[in-house]
């Protein structure tokens, strides 16, 4: 890597049309025609610095007090050769940088800059391909934005911040080679946006990586070969051909072994079945793999499953069998799901070619993990659960089949309504942004942290990106990112039943007050608003007891009865707001059946998102139960309940 100073990141913005602000390289020799005060001089260093940890950054307000300050710099940084010196400006201290992303290629990141930048973290990414809408919205989430709008006497200019933005992402255009470039502080006043000090990296030229279509009929197979099949009962070959008994297509055991598994002739090579075989599961030790993959060449398979281990998780010998299927692949134009998967699962069509011993229910869902354990314990969960699922894949080592190309090819199945994904890392990132626009995909993303990346390198082979950027520009592009199996099982499940939420604006009906005060703050932390119920006050209090809030929320007390929330629920439809929360807290006289078909009424008649919480457990499952037989997601906490809403309301433009 090459890099660059201060001096070469001035010019490569101002070739690309950037502003940049008055400023002169000096060698030390050199005649000093500086005339414009005040003014800063800083060495230019040739490699990347912290200047002002270094005592490096002087500001003068006349020709005398800088040549002091170069005299100082030649005597306390006597191996640097020029130094630059530039206007001193004020205003408000932005920070906006532009890397190359493992997942994303470029993407640009800003926020509150100067000192502040490291301490408060106020850094929101977006990718090179973001239009100047989805720049306005990041800008909302950060402290910036307030700066940038009007903060006490503090104002920048926030159009001119957004252009300055979106031609820096356009940088690589003309910089190909770039890797990274960071400007801190870019000042914003109420009529320019100018850098003040900037650094970066150059290297090799970024090339997008060819990726080759995937066709989604591949995973609906007519004739399946299991390699490796066996009797013997704790192995993986054996599993995986007892799960397809039951697949509504045929399927050829095939080991030298045997003559016979489970009732089925078995073959000593895929070679040798009769048949067509569209798709070979691969259950063999990793060093056999090569052979049998070119007799699945040969005999025109389409779709390998390689449910092996021992390749690129386990060191450099096994990244050589890898490049050696690779290969092989190409040259037949097998596609290959695995190295290390646990197979996959077509509900509808019984087909389970893989180890887990559950079968899901059919479902509207699709569930894509690169970790097999994570699948068998969300198949587990689901089950208990009564969760359906339209597909279950296994990503395993990404060898050809990656997240991206997966989730390109099952989003043109209309079966598969919603995605749920487990990733450690995403190749070729920007594949996603056309899913994301037309489908629900819920990521559960692992590497936030530095134990979390080890974890997921030696998992897989896969070194985790970064999980800032990651979220930042997947819920940009319309994407959900959540933080656990049970958030990302809930989200699906309000998904089907309302899809996004169109608005923040919200009502809290509840017979606590407690509850209902609890609520509020977590719907206020989670970016909800409580809509203003002056409008229909004088309705409600012709039937509420004295003592009711007055306020949203609206707490009709602990007393209710059905006919008082029924009676509350017709009142709030005349109401304007965009989701409706309400609490049910058992005292003797709550009759919570009749409450919870009170709320299936208020949810038809509304027709808007109704989010129903039966704080309780022993008294109020039956009308959790009720409410959730009549397509109504039903949560017993209010903390969960808000995080899980938040996580579907689209962001405000």
């Amino acid at each position: 890597m090459r890099f660059l100073s201060e001096a070469k990141v001035y010019e490569m913005l101002a070739t690309t049309g950037l502003p940049v602000l008055k400023h002169k390289v000096f060698h030390f020799h050199d005649r000093i025609d500086w005339d414009l005060f005040p003014a800063v001089v800083k060495p230019l260093f040739e490699k990347p610095v912290h200047k002002t940890e270094m005592n490096a950054v002087f500001e003068c307000s006349n020709k005398k007090e800088l040549l002091k300050a170069i005299s100082v710099i030649t005597k306390r940084f006597p191996d640097v050769g020029s130094f630059i010196v530039e206007e001193k400006l004020h205003g408000i201290e932005a920070f906006l940088t532009l890397k190359r992303d493992s997942s994303f290629g470029f993407v640009a990141g800003f926020g509150t800059g100067g000192f502040w930048v490291e301490f408060l973290k106020d850094v929101v990414f977006v990718p090179d391909s973001a239009t100047e809408d989805q720049v306005r919205r990041a800008i909302r989430k950060t402290k910036l934005f307030k700066l940038l709008t009007g903060y006490r006497n503090i104002k920048g200019n926030i159009e001119l911040f957004v252009d300055f933005v979106l031609k820096f992402l356009k940088i690589p255009e003309k910089y190909p080679e770039l890797m990274e470039v960071e400007i801190n502080p870019l000042f914003v006043g109420e009529n320019f946006v100018l850098p003040a000090d900037g650094k970066g990296f150059s290297g090799n030229i970024l090339f997008k990586r060819k990726v080759l279509p995937l066709d989604s009929s591949l995973f609906y197979p007519e004739r399946i070969a299991v390699i490796g099949a066996s009797k013997k009962e704790d192995s993986v070959g054996y599993a995986i051909l007892k799960n397809l008994l039951s697949f509504t297509g045929k399927v050829f055991p095939v080991n030298p072994k045997y003559d016979e598994i489970q009732g089925k002739r078995c073959f000593p090579s895929i070679l040798s079945v009769p048949e067509k075989v569209d798709c070979a599961v691969i259950a063999i030790p990793a060093r056999l793999v090569p052979g049998v993959l070119k007799e699945c060449g040969e005999k025109g398979v389409k779709l390998a499953v390689i449910i092996s281990a021992g390749f690129s998780e386990r060191g450099r010998e096994g990244e050589i069998l890898e490049e050696e299927i690779k290969s092989i692949a190409r040259r037949y134009g097998i596609r290959i799901l695995g190295p290390n998967t646990l197979g996959f699962i077509v509900p509808s069509i019984n087909l389970n070619a893989s180890f887990s011993k559950l079968m899901p229910e059919r479902g509207n869902v699709a569930f894509i993990s690169q970790s097999g354990a994570i699948i068998t314990s969300v198949l587990d969960k689901a089950i208990e659960r009564d969760f359906g699922f339209s597909s279950v894949f296994s990503l395993g080592n990404q060898v050809d089949i990656s997240v991206t190309s997966l989730l390109s090819a099952l989003s043109t199945k209309k079966e598969n309504r919603i995605f749920i994904v487990y990733v450690e890392e995403v190749k070729d990132g920007y594949l996603l942004f056309p899913v994301l626009e037309k489908k629900p995909v819920i990521f559960i993303k692992a590497g936030r942290s530095s134990e979390g990346k080890k974890a997921t390198s030696s998992h897989t082979g896969a070194l985790a990106g970064d999980y800032r950027v990651f979220k930042d520009v997947v819920t940009l592009k319309g994407g959900i990112v959540v933080d656990s199996v049970d958030e990302a099982l809930e989200c699906s499940r309000v998904l089907s039943c309302y899809g996004r939420l169109k608005g923040n604006r919200a009502v809290i009906i509840t017979n606590a007050g407690g509850f209902g005060a609890l609520l509020a703050d977590y719907l206020s932390i989670y970016g909800f608003s409580l809509v203003d119920i002056s409008p229909i006050k004088d309705k409600l209090d012709s039937f509420l007891p004295e003592g009711w809030s007055h306020i949203n929320p609206v707490d009709i007390l602990g007393d209710a009865t059905s006919l008082r929330y029924e009676r509350t629920f017709k009142v709030m439809e005349n109401l304007d707001w965009d989701v409706a929360f309400v609490v049910v807290t058992p005292q003797y006289m709550t009759d919570i059946h009749s409450i919870a078909r009170e709320i299936v009424e208020f949810r038809k008649r509304a027709k808007k998102p109704v989010f129903p919480c039966f704080v309780g457990g022993y008294s109020t499952k039956n009308g959790m139960k009720y409410v959730e037989r009549n397509n109504i997601p039903a949560f017993d906490d209010p903390l969960f309940m808000a995080k899980i809403a938040s996580f579907l309301k689209i962001e405000p433009r």
